[in-house]
C-alpha cells in the first residue's frame, strides 16, 4: 500500500474514532466516573490530572506509577 493510501486510512481513522469519542467529554470525567462506580472520587485539582494525563500519553508514566498517583489522588466516598 502506497504511503498516500496509508495516510489517508489513518485520517479516515482518526475521523471516525473523533466521531465516536467526541472530545467534548474531558477525561477528568472518564476518570471521575471509573472512581465513582468503584466508590471513589477524584481529589486531584485539573493542572495536576492534566499533567498526569499528558505524562500517561508519552509514556513517561508507567503502569505502576499511574495506579499509585490514582490512589494517592482519589478518596473512598
Amino acid at each position: 500500500m502506497s504511503s498516500v493510501l496509508c495516510a489517508e486510512s489513518s485520517n479516515a481513522s482518526q475521523r471516525s474514532t473523533q466521531a465516536q469519542y467526541p472530545s467534548a467529554v474531558p477525561k477528568r470525567r472518564i476518570q471521575s466516573l471509573f472512581l465513582a462506580l468503584n466508590g471513589y472520587r477524584l481529589t486531584a485539582g485539573q493542572v495536576d490530572v492534566t499533567q498526569t494525563m499528558l505524562a500517561v500519553a508519552v509514556g513517561d508514566l508507567i503502569e505502576v506509577e499511574f495506579s499509585g498517583w490514582i490512589r494517592g489522588s482519589s478518596k473512598k466516598r
